[in-house]
Order: C-alpha cells, then sequence, then structure tokens
C-alpha cells in the first residue's frame, strides 16, 4: 500500500514538473510574426529634392506577394535636407475611384537628418505602393520613390500618364463649394503630376525678365499700330507669362508682330478675341531638368492668369 502511494506521488510529481515545463516553454516562445511573409519587389519611378533621399530596404506582409486586403510592413532609411521636418508616408496611388481610409501607422513625422524608418498600410484596392515626404502641416509630396511588383508598379516610362488620372489612398474631403481646400486624395495626386514651381535660370538674358518682356509687348503693339487695355506679367515662376487685353479685332495684329520680334518665340495661349495669356520665352532657354515640368504646369498657369486679368476687364 505504501509502495502504490509513492507511485502514485511520483507520478504526480512528474506530470506536475512536465506541465511546468511546457508552460515555461509556450511563455519563452516568441508571439507569431505579424508579416511572415518577405514579399519581393521591385524599386519604380522616384522624384527627390536634391539632398533628400529614400532607400527601401524591405518589405513584408500578410502575403508573399501584393494584393488588395492584405497588409504590408515597409522598412528603410531616409535623408531630408531640404527642410526642418515633414512627414514620411506610405501611401498608394489606387487604380479605382474609390474611398480608403489611412491607418496612422502610414506616416512617420521626421525631423532633418537621417534616420530609419517603419510603416504599414494595408492594400484596400489595387495600386502603386510609394513611400514620400510630404510638407508639415499639409500639402503635396515633395519627393518619394514607388515599388511594387507586376502590376503593382508604377515604372518610369508609364509614371506621367498614370499619376495624371490615379489617386491617392486618403480620406476625401466634403465636395461642397464651401468646404476647405485639402491636399490629399486626388488633389495630391494632381500636385504630384505637376510638381514644384520652376525658378528662372541664374544669368537669365534681360529680354526674357518682366522688363524685357513687357517691353516687348509694348513694342510689338506699337507696330501693329493698336493701343493695348491691358498689360500684366506673371512672374511667380519660371517661364515668366504675359497677359494682355485689348479691343476686339486688335489681337492678331499683336500676335503677328511678336512672332516676328526676335528673340522671342510665342508659346501657348489661353483666352479670346479681346484677351489672352501666354509666354514669349522660346523652349531652349527653359532649364533642361525643369522641361517635363514646365509643359506640365504651364497651360493650368494661364488659364489661371487669365481668370485674373479677365475679371479686372
Amino acid at each position: 500500500m505504501k509502495i502504490q502511494t509513492l507511485r502514485m506521488l511520483l507520478l504526480g510529481l512528474t506530470l506536475w514538473l512536465a506541465t511546468k515545463a511546457l508552460t515555461g516553454m509556450a511563455a519563452d516562445s516568441p508571439a507569431p510574426e505579424p508579416f511572415p511573409n518577405s514579399v519581393a519587389f521591385e524599386l519604380g519611378w522616384s522624384h527627390f529634392v536634391p539632398g533628400d533621399n529614400i532607400t527601401i530596404q524591405t518589405v513584408r506582409g500578410t502575403a508573399d506577394t501584393f494584393r488588395t486586403n492584405e497588409t504590408y510592413c515597409v522598412e528603410g532609411t531616409y535623408t531630408l535636407s531640404s527642410t526642418d521636418e515633414a512627414e514620411l508616408a506610405l501611401f498608394l496611388t489606387i487604380k479605382q475611384n474609390i474611398w480608403t481610409q489611412n491607418d496612422p501607422r502610414q506616416t512617420l513625422r521626421i525631423t532633418k537628418g537621417a534616420g530609419s524608418f517603419r510603416l504599414i498600410a494595408t492594400m484596400a484596392a489595387e495600386g502603386y505602393p510609394h513611400v514620400s515626404f510630404y510638407p508639415v502641416p499639409n500639402g503635396s509630396a515633395f519627393g518619394g520613390i514607388y515599388f511594387g511588383a507586376g502590376d503593382w508598379l508604377l515604372a518610369e516610362n508609364n509614371a506621367p500618364a498614370i499619376l495624371a488620372t490615379g489617386r491617392q489612398e486618403a480620406p476625401e474631403a466634403s465636395s461642397s463649394s464651401n468646404a476647405p481646400i485639402v491636399l490629399a486624395g486626388a488633389n495630391r495626386v494632381l500636385l504630384e503630376y505637376l510638381g514644384n514651381p520652376v525658378e528662372a535660370p541664374v544669368g537669365l538674358d534681360a529680354a526674357y525678365t518682366p522688363a524685357g518682356l513687357k517691353q516687348a509687348v509694348q513694342t510689338a503693339a506699337a507696330q501693329a499700330g493698336i493701343a493695348l487695355r491691358g498689360l500684366a506679367i506673371d512672374d511667380s515662376e519660371f517661364p515668366f507669362l504675359v497677359g494682355v487685353t485689348c479691343m476686339e479685332g486688335d489681337l492678331p495684329k499683336l500676335k503677328a508682330q511678336l512672332a516676328q520680334l526676335a528673340p522671342y518665340k510665342y508659346y501657348g495661349e489661353v483666352g479670346n478675341e479681346s484677351g489672352c495669356t501666354f509666354t514669349l520665352i522660346p523652349s531652349r532657354i527653359w532649364p533642361a531638368g525643369a522641361r517635363q515640368r514646365i509643359h506640365r504646369r504651364a497651360l493650368l498657369r494661364m488659364q489661371v492668369f487669365y481668370g485674373r486679368i479677365s475679371a479686372k476687364e
């Protein structure tokens, strides 16, 4: 009887020790990896202000490829030199016109210097993921890099056409005309497509300065035998724009004289028979690295400028 009792005690002790060992092993085991899959990716279109940079090192996800409704963790490093602080964000230029909700883990407030980042986002729709710099407190991206694979990669050769119609993954503001303008969603896409304003080249010929352009238009008007009702120069960025208003029927005469006036080149036009906006600065004078931005921005600038000068009539 005593032997049987001893055996039962030893069995109970063995079971207790085994249970403790298993419990200890479970406690020491790491938690399941929330992003267990390594995701292969390629780098796509990128643009940065001189001195800024973003490097994407790893992409892990709940899936091993880019798919909708899966969550991804992107890690890498950044260098911010162009401003004192910014927001670093993981966003998606999406292909469909749908509303999506941002995740706080998508953005990181950073300051000037170098550092590392870890950003997390769920791909609620098909699109083109990218990590970009955004000004504080808001504004359009001033640099970033796209990454992905297959249909999820925004490559250099098709970036302009896609960015003209794509949308960012961000909450939309009210469509009311009285609602404040927000630089997110579709607005952010347009601003990224237009890029930053272009500065005038150093050592610009006096003929292409605001004063030179104004003198040229006045000379052309005198040669055409017409009197301008209004003449203004938009020098907010390069190339500078000219805006004129005149009597109906006089504009063709002015344009004919401007076409013969060296060293100018009549480029673009927004307006009507009694007024228009244009530039006289030939494209060979434009900074080589900014010509695409100038082409994108020029027509919109002319439309805005024409709205200003026509409102004064």
